[in-house]
């Protein structure tokens, strides 16, 4: 797809008609494509600090982040894992 193009469709209103449409196709594309499966990911923050490349999209920037810093050790991602996992 060219830039205008990708442009033209994120200009789509999300409950436009049009919208609607597009979904629908690729939800129906995804699940010829799958075969009716899906795939369940999470992510687990072992550091959760703010990044000093200050991107403007990111919401780990400096100046945009103002949690508290995390350093999670070696058991407690486990355990995080673990009850991702189970939480099915």
């Amino acid at each position: 797809m060219t830039r205008n193009e990708l442009i033209e469709l994120l200009s789509i209103p999300e409950d436009s008609p049009e919208a609607e449409a597009m979904r629908r196709e690729a939800s129906a594309l995804s699940h010829k494509r799958f075969h009716d499966t899906s795939l369940l990911l999470g992510q687990i923050g072992v550091e959760r600090h703010a990044c000093p490349a200050a991107c403007r999209f990111c919401s780990f920037s400096e100046g945009v982040f103002k949690d508290s810093r995390i350093d999670l050790d070696i058991p407690s991602v486990v355990e995080m894992a673990r009850a991702h996992v189970h939480r099915r």
